[in-house]
């Protein structure tokens, strides 16, 4: 999102703005690279993980930022739509979308994944579902629904978020992979 590029390069920081990894020059080599939602976009999950061990250096570091398959919502969602009621799976999924979900992770098969391609798990970790900072320009992004919904769905999370957080186990996952040598 150049927008959100942009104001990172104000701070100083190298982004690139592009696809991943044809935004890269081809000798170059990093210490870590990161996917903060976005590693369940791309159609090639073996290709990406191929290319991350070759961008990084021995040793370097691979930080995938994910939605959890595991996870509270990701089942409800799942539940409600063998009960017939498939929109908020659909909208997980991110359905119709520019750039809909192509996959979801869990941290098992995740791990499989990443050490078919030479990297051994580092950290693991979940991260809190819902965060108030934030959640209103979350609900926005999303231009199909109107501001009235946005904002009935804000005024019921912000109620709701004392029992959320003690009752919804994460919807996401940390997972950081070392290169193996």
């Amino acid at each position: 999102e150049t927008e959100v590029a942009n104001l990172g390069k104000q701070q100083g920081w190298d982004i690139r703005i592009g696809y991943f990894p044809d935004c890269l020059e081809k000798n170059e080599t990093f210490h870590a690279i990161a996917f903060n939602d976005a590693f369940e976009h791309f159609p090639d999950c073996h290709q990406v993980l191929k290319q991350c061990h070759q961008f990084l250096i021995p040793g370097g570091f691979l930080i995938l930022n994910l939605p959890d398959s595991n996870g509270f919502f990701y089942r409800l969602a799942s539940l409600l739509a063998k009960l017939g009621i498939k929109k908020p799976l659909h909208r997980l999924w991110q359905k119709d979308y520019p750039s809909p979900h192509l996959f979801y992770f869990n941290a098992g098969n995740l791990h499989k994944l990443a050490s078919q391609h030479g990297f051994h798990l580092f950290h693991s970790q979940s991260l809190p579902t819902l965060h108030i900072s934030g959640l209103w320009s979350r609900l926005r992004m999303d231009k199909r629904s109107s501001p009235l919904t946005a904002a009935f769905l804000y005024v019921a999370i912000i109620v709701a978020y004392p029992f959320l957080v003690v009752l919804a186990p994460s919807d996401i996952l940390l997972q950081i992979y070392q290169k193996q040598e």
